[in-house]
């Protein structure tokens, strides 16, 4: 009786304990049940939140990639506008340069123009005077040349007159110391030869005296036309001196003019050559500046691209880490 008793409240006992063990195992599959539930759905949480952090970054990947095209296209504008503007500076300095040249070379030109007026003035000027002076001068040699003549004709004249005279006055003595020799008038004929031989005397003193008063109207007539061509040369060389100063001095205000028009043109051009050097040392410094922020910002966005994907491979970590807790 006490081992069917016993055998009895052991069934019971372990009935209470398999339906104790049942109702525990029926709770903790419930619980692993509730708990799988959980971490599913706290898996899901994770993936969204992963999604959403992932899509994020690929949004924020994505703005600042066109951000940075549209940075890379602002940058090019730039420098393709601070390039434009810069040639046409260039062009603006040129234009400048031409039109300064162009002014000083036609002043120049109208001042070379007017110089040689002048000098062509100076000319006309020369020539009517030293054609004036030459026909005066020629007036003058032919006036001595009559001159000469005529004491050359008066001369001759003279001579003739005195030579008929002679022929004359001997003629008459002849006749009469032929009627002489016929009277045999010895005294008649002594003294019509020795008239004769005077008169041949005074003659012949006349004709000296004449040929010296000749001799010397000759020399005063030489030394008059000497003095006149020397007057006259004098003259032309005083004229042809004067004409030749004015004629140097107006050429020497041309050289300076060109002398001056060139060290203008020089300093224009290097005037120009340092507003150039100046605009291309403002234009590279723009350059570079323009160059230096576009690589500082495309440095910063490979950095934020690069922080980018840092964070999502670190998020995909943290889930992957968070998935196996």
């Amino acid at each position: 009786q006490k081992q069917s008793n016993l055998a009895q409240n052991l069934e019971i006992n372990l009935a209470s304990h398999k339906a104790e063990y049942e109702e525990e195992l029926t709770k903790f599959k419930t619980k692993i049940k509730e708990t799988k539930r959980q971490y599913e759905k706290h898996v899901k949480e994770l993936q969204k939140a992963l999604e959403n952090h992932l899509d994020i970054s690929a949004k924020n990947t994505l703005s600042k990639k066109e951000k940075g095209s549209q940075d890379d296209a602002s940058f090019r504008n730039r420098l393709l506008e601070l390039k434009q503007k810069h040639e046409e500076v260039i062009k603006e300095l040129e234009k400048r340069k031409e039109t300064k040249i162009k002014q000083l070379n036609e002043s120049f030109k109208q001042k070379q123009e007017t110089i040689k007026r002048l000098i062509e003035q100076e000319q006309e000027k020369y020539d009517k005077e030293l054609r004036m002076k030459e026909e005066l001068h020629q007036e003058e040699l032919e006036e001595i040349e009559e001159k000469v003549q005529f004491d050359k004709f008066e001369y001759e004249q003279k001579t003739k007159a005195i030579h008929e005279s002679l022929e004359k006055r001997i003629a008459v003595r002849k006749k009469h110391l032929e009627r002489a020799i016929k009277d045999n008038d010895k005294r008649s004929i002594k003294l019509h030869k020795k008239d004769i031989v005077a008169f041949e005397r005074e003659a012949k003193r006349d004709l000296k005296i004449l040929q010296k008063e000749f001799e010397l109207i000759n020399e005063k007539n030489a030394s008059y036309k000497k003095t006149v061509q020397d007057e006259f040369r004098l003259k032309r060389y005083e004229l042809q001196k004067h004409f030749e100063e004015i004629i140097e001095e107006k050429r020497f205000a041309l050289e300076l003019e060109q002398s001056l028009l060139d060290n203008t043109l020089k300093q224009a051009n290097l005037e120009y050559r340092k507003l150039v050097l100046k605009e291309q040392e403002n234009y590279f410094e723009l350059n570079s500046k323009i160059l230096e922020k576009q690589e500082t910002a495309n440095m910063q966005r490979h950095i934020a691209l690069e922080q980018e994907l840092f964070n999502q491979d670190r998020e995909k970590v943290k889930f992957n880490y968070e998935q196996k807790i």
